[in-house]
């Protein structure tokens, strides 16, 4: 049996400094209780920095991106939101519900997505 593990990880600024950082998502939601995340309330991620030590930083919501698991040509890790390019077209990356993928919305010269 083979199994293949899948790396879940998550990029967002920080709302201190605006810097890109990467590592779990944790979500707190005082008001309800419950495990959906609600970009409403805190959104934080997490960083090991340690064996022993992990740091929370707040992160602006609308920054945030999953992981998507593929590598660019470039060698860089590729999450959601991210724009990508090729010899044809511009895009934004996202998750499509309907084929549970990740697509690329592409952006046409008047920069809106279609």
């Amino acid at each position: 049996m083979i199994i293949v593990a899948r790396v879940i990880e998550f990029q967002g600024k920080t709302l201190k400094d605006g810097m890109w950082i990467v590592g779990n998502l944790h979500h707190e939601n005082n008001l309800y209780n419950q495990p959906e995340l609600r970009y409403s309330n805190c959104i934080y991620i997490e960083r090991k920095i340690s064996f022993d030590c992990t740091i929370k930083q707040l992160i602006i919501p609308e920054t945030v991106g999953q992981f998507t698991g593929i590598i660019g040509k470039d060698k860089k890790k590729i999450y959601e939101h991210d724009m990508v390019e090729n010899d044809f077209y511009t895009g934004e990356v996202y998750w499509n519900y309907v084929y549970n993928g990740w697509r690329v919305a592409a952006i046409n010269e008047n920069k809106s997505l279609f």
